[in-house]
């Protein structure tokens, strides 16, 4: 079989994508430990702390997808001075969430399949893991696309996502991608990556109104079509 991650970061490159080194998602994991508490102030940073990051996750699923500082303070039961005691600003407390909503929402969804197995099985696979992660992360995604005009390092997560979409759908259908025509492949690979981003996805949940499932079903048909399979 051919070398699957010299594929992969080809590939990577003609969707218009910089393929870092290394593992992507490693780039996603921006540490949220603290030092372990020794006393009882510490561990009453420690829970303040947690509970602003939490009650900011809480408005985004709730559908505050640009919440201020004042009702994140108050969904926490904290006072203002304290948030910005344990963020220097709303941009920092965002990317911190971000941090902890990879562990939370990202990793249990990774790994991907491999191009290895049944074109089929992959398929089925892939659609299962691609519809729950866009599921899970949504509210995350969609309040970040609001501030990833303003914020640099906002801007730089969502762009390792499209980076590790991209990735994932092209490793799990790299054999079909190796028999494509040469003069189609490019334009292949791209269509696929559009057709599985989170705006496709975004797109049939919330404005088309397709339950999880029919969205599903689109999904793997426009992968079969697109990949020219029966």
């Amino acid at each position: 079989m051919a070398d699957v991650s010299a594929g992969v970061a080809h590939r990577a490159d003609l969707v218009g994508l910089a393929c870092p080194s290394g593992r992507v998602a490693a780039d996603f994991a921006m540490t949220t430990e603290q030092d372990p508490p020794i006393d009882g102030r510490l561990a009453r940073s420690h829970r303040a702390r947690a509970a602003i990051i939490n009650a900011m996750m809480e408005l985004l699923e709730a559908g505050n997808l640009a919440p201020s500082a004042q009702a994140v303070a108050e969904r926490a039961g904290v006072s203002l001075r304290l948030v910005f005691h344990h963020f220097k600003d709303m941009e920092s407390l965002f990317t911190e969430m971000f941090a902890a909503m990879f562990q939370t929402r990202i990793l249990p969804h990774l790994p991907f399949p491999s191009g290895e197995g049944p074109f089929d099985e992959r398929l089925e696979l892939f659609v299962q893991k691609r519809a729950a992660l866009f599921e899970s992360v949504g509210p995350l995604r969609r309040s970040g696309k609001l501030k990833e005009h303003e914020s640099p390092s906002i801007a730089a997560a969502l762009n390792q996502g499209r980076v590790a979409n991209a990735i994932q759908v092209i490793t799990t259908f790299t054999p079909e991608l190796d028999a494509q025509p040469e003069h189609v492949r490019a334009t292949i690979t791209n269509s696929i990556v559009m057709a599985t981003s989170f705006p496709a996805w975004d797109t049939m949940r919330r404005h088309q109104g397709l339950s999880v499932d029919e969205g599903k079903l689109v999904l793997a048909e426009s992968l079969r079509r697109l990949l020219r399979l029966p």
